[in-house]
């Protein structure tokens, strides 16, 4: 597969990447280096001015920086797309690593789960598909303005295909597909920082937004799961009280008295009183999580062989 183009956006690194950049730039036309050229600084936004210099492209993939991919990477992604052609999009298997690509971590993303695909995304420890894992028709991307938000500070890849799913893109999954994408495992990483009390009116955002998209297509079909949803997030500020008052706002926990009584008592009594007043939520979650961990684990454990195989006859 010889038919691409790479957009690389440097958010103003430091480290001397944009030497090594621009190097392959001028030995492979196919690569394009671009400086972010507005605020704010994020990925969002190189994705953003990425997306808009690949006009024409048939085909979009977002890739991180610090990641690998196979080298039969586009190749797979694109012929599978040529042969989905009710399909907006498609996900692929990827594989987490901390020293090389098929080392002892089961776990990523891309598969296949037990719930619909979307559910998944309504909790970051469930997520079944991330950007990285996805090739999209850049033509569906435009027609439905999907684009990515700029605000959020960790969600990212959630909110996008949130934004997919509920503007009508047809989604599906490269079942017969090997690992093709390798996401490096970082301590510092942004997705480690999820818990970190900065963030805090970034989820809060995330949640009203959801809340707001998901009832708007799908008036209150998905209510328990974006309760669940809001469940979670008590996770994440457990002792930050500004968490309680601001959730109390949004119209799915009002207009809920029973909820919303239980948020309230749950204000007061603290964490160990969780369980007890979130009793559904909480098992739900539960169950969730179980049921990921085993399908992503069963289904790597499976992929890895042929993959390695694969790579290594290329």
């Amino acid at each position: 597969m010889t038919d691409w183009k790479a957009f690389l956006i440097d958010d103003w690194c430091e480290d001397g990447t944009a030497g090594i950049i621009k190097a392959y730039e001028t030995k492979d036309s196919r690569i394009r280096y671009y400086k972010r050229d507005r605020d704010p600084k994020s990925a969002q936004t190189c994705r953003n001015i990425g997306f808009g210099l690949a006009e024409g492209a048939k085909y979009v993939v977002f890739f991180d920086a610090d990641d690998l991919i196979a080298p039969y990477c586009f190749e797979q992604r694109v012929l599978a797309m040529d042969k989905s052609n009710d399909k907006d999009f498609l996900s692929f298997p990827s594989k987490a690593f901390s020293d090389s690509p098929f080392d002892g971590l089961r776990w990523g993303f891309g598969v296949k789960g037990c719930k619909e695909t979307l559910l998944t995304l309504l909790n970051w420890r469930t997520l079944s598909i991330v950007v990285f894992t996805n090739i999209y028709k850049r033509d569906s991307l435009v027609d439905k303005e999907i684009i990515w938000d700029e605000k959020l500070l960790s969600m990212q890849d959630a909110d996008y295909n949130i934004q997919a799913f509920c503007k009508g893109l047809k989604h599906g999954f490269a079942e017969e597909a090997r690992i093709d994408y390798f996401y490096r495992h970082l301590q510092n990483s942004v997705s480690k920082q999820i818990f970190n009390k900065k963030q805090f009116d970034s989820h809060l955002y995330f949640i009203s937004k959801e809340v707001d998209l998901i009832q708007k297509v799908y008036a209150n079909k998905y209510d328990f799961f974006l309760k669940s949803f809001i469940v979670v997030f008590f996770e994440l500020f457990e002792r930050d009280k500004r968490s309680y008052r601001q959730l109390l706002k949004l119209p799915i926990v009002r207009k809920d008295l029973c909820f919303a009584s239980r948020l309230l008592a749950y204000y007061a009594i603290g964490l160990k009183g969780k369980r007890h007043l979130f009793k559904p939520y909480c098992k739900y979650n539960e169950v969730s999580v179980n049921e990921w961990r085993m399908q992503i684990s069963s289904k790597l454990c499976e992929l890895i062989p042929q993959s390695m195989l694969l790579c290594s006859l290329i």
